[in-house]
């Protein structure tokens, strides 16, 4: 009886140890991926979108209000400086190819967006000159009525993955 006693709690202190060594082999793996994403996308697009004003109409400014930013959804992609893809979230599909600009430390972006919302649906494609770490608003309406306002925009930021990622 002693015997089965001792091999049962050695057989506890095994699984134990099996399972606390997984959790931090598994813990490992998932830093050592996240350092190769970074490593072969060293940039991340930040989209954002809200039924909610993005700036000033009055403004010349593009530059997302930071009431926008804070309410806006969020989509972040991991990106290579020569890259083409797309994203899809909450209604928002966005397609984008991204290269270098050759005269610039910009960066070409051409997209295409699509947002559905029920029946109702906006849609936008352009080629812009993006500068990393500043937010550009892309795509929006603005419907002011007697009913309401109505609003939707779109912002984008392209930065370096090692800053918030």
């Amino acid at each position: 009886m002693n015997i089965i006693s001792r091999a049962y709690l050695l057989a506890i202190k095994v699984t134990f140890i099996l399972i606390a060594g997984h959790s931090a082999f598994a813990q490992a793996q998932e830093e050592s991926l996240f350092q190769h994403q970074k490593n072969q996308k060293p940039l991340f697009l930040d989209i954002r979108f809200c039924s909610c004003k993005a700036f000033d109409i009055e403004s010349e400014s593009i530059t997302p209000l930071p009431e926008f930013l804070d309410k806006a959804a969020s989509i972040k992609v991991g990106i290579s400086e020569s890259d083409l893809g797309f994203v899809s979230a909450g209604g928002l599909r966005f397609d984008y190819s991204i290269a270098p600009d050759k005269e610039t430390n910009s960066f070409v972006l051409e997209y295409s967006g699509e947002y559905i919302k029920g029946k109702k649906s906006s849609s936008s494609q352009s080629v812009i000159i993006v500068d990393l770490d500043n937010w550009v608003t892309i795509m929006g309406y603005e419907n002011i009525s007697d009913q309401g306002n109505d609003y939707f925009n779109v912002a984008i930021k392209l930065a370096h993955s090692t800053k918030n990622y």
